[in-house]
């Protein structure tokens, strides 16, 4: 089971920031070792320190040392990328994610903010480091925009997240184009990397959540 999720969205000023807070808010009152995790922050001049970062920590006073809560500032990237060199930014990531997922029992990962005019570039990496690090997503996206109607009517269904009763196996359920379905995370992955993530069966009327077939 997965042991972080990546926050990230497609705009500025989405209100990321706030869903981060209630999200590590949320998670602390489940489980009492939770980190924070930033791969790329703004570039800051000499002895600053990012203000999502300082926030979270001062906050929740989460005991991490701040230059492991984050990888490379953002001029640090586009330095490694003009120079041929993007494995090696998703390689330190990497790194850095897993020494926080072996000492926290789940790690919050916000991803970059879409605070500068190309931000093409942005999109891409968050993707590529969301599935990297084999962690699910949430996209936060600003609700009050005229725009923002353009997904509503492209909107197939909605999912919510469930758990198996005593146990700590998470499942979705939920309805796509009218059909109601249930989706599990497919635990045949590891001995296939070409099989699908996630697999989705039609819901029946049952007390519980069904087994996964292979």
């Amino acid at each position: 089971m997965s042991k972080g999720i990546y926050v990230a969205t497609i705009e500025p000023n989405s209100g990321k920031s706030v869903v981060v807070l209630g999200l590590m808010r949320m998670l602390l009152g489940k489980t009492a070792k939770v980190g924070y995790f930033r791969p790329i922050i703004e570039d800051l001049e000499s002895g600053e320190m990012d203000n999502h970062i300082s926030t979270v920590l001062s906050h929740f006073e989460i005991d991490i040392n701040y230059k492991k809560t984050f990888a490379f500032t953002r001029n640090e990237v586009l330095d490694l990328y003009n120079r041929g060199k993007s494995g090696e930014v998703i390689d330190e990531i990497i790194k850095k994610y897993k020494h926080l997922e072996e000492r926290f029992d789940f790690v919050l990962v916000e991803g970059t903010d879409f605070s500068h005019e190309n931000s093409s570039i942005e999109l891409d990496l968050n993707i590529l480091i969301s599935k990297n690090l084999s962690i699910p997503v949430i996209i936060v996206m600003q609700g009050d925009k005229k725009e923002n109607k353009e997904w509503d009517n492209r909107e197939l269904g909605a999912l919510w997240v469930n758990a198996k009763q005593g146990t700590n196996e998470k499942y979705l359920t939920g309805a796509i184009n009218g059909e109601k379905v249930i989706i599990f995370k497919n635990k045949y992955k590891e001995e296939n990397e070409k099989a699908p993530d996630f697999r989705v069966y039609k819901q029946q009327p049952s007390n519980g959540a069904p087994k996964q077939e292979q």
